[in-house]
């Protein structure tokens, strides 16, 4: 149980960014500014659910990816997209891979799409650095982890000495 909690307190701390990810948004000066601050705080309960409340993951992941989309793709933030790249890739790690497949199909049609209209906006300006890695590794860090903590829990007496 130590463990557990070990973990959900590593996941809060990628919100040491959330301040840097929503500050085009303050001081808050027009109700668009209002409304992503409000779209700010969805996500960030949407967040904590995630990391709090496995049986709610059917609900909260695709809502978390779903806000973190629309901040892509209509406020050209792909900032808050690269939290759910993190934390629900190394979630899914556990799951069968079919759910990796489709969120990392969703994960990046929201950036592609935020780049394309971001593209259209400022023409020349398309720029793929979001477009990282964190998926690919977040899971295999989790897959690690995970066959890590197997090999150590296991008897003694089958361990390689």
């Amino acid at each position: 149980m130590k463990n557990f909690k070990k973990r959900k307190a590593t996941g809060y701390i990628w919100l040491v960014y959330l301040p840097f990810a929503m500050s085009d948004y303050f001081p808050i000066k027009s109700q668009t500014d209002w409304f992503w601050v409000g779209m700010g705080l969805l996500f960030l309960v949407s967040y904590v659910l995630v990391t709090e409340v496995p049986r709610w993951h059917v609900i909260t992941m695709p809502l978390e990816l779903l806000i973190t989309g629309i901040f892509s793709i209509f406020a050209f933030n792909n900032y808050l997209i690269i939290f759910p790249g993190w934390q629900i890739a190394s979630l899914l790690a556990r799951r069968p891979k079919k759910y990796f497949h489709w969120f990392l199909g969703a994960y990046y049609l929201f950036i592609i799409s935020g780049l394309i209209r971001y593209n259209s906006y400022y023409p020349g300006i398309l720029s793929f650095h979001n477009m990282n890695g964190g998926p690919f590794i977040s899971i295999d860090i989790s897959n690690f982890c995970i066959q890590f903590s197997q090999v150590n829990g296991s008897p003694k007496s089958i361990a390689p000495n």
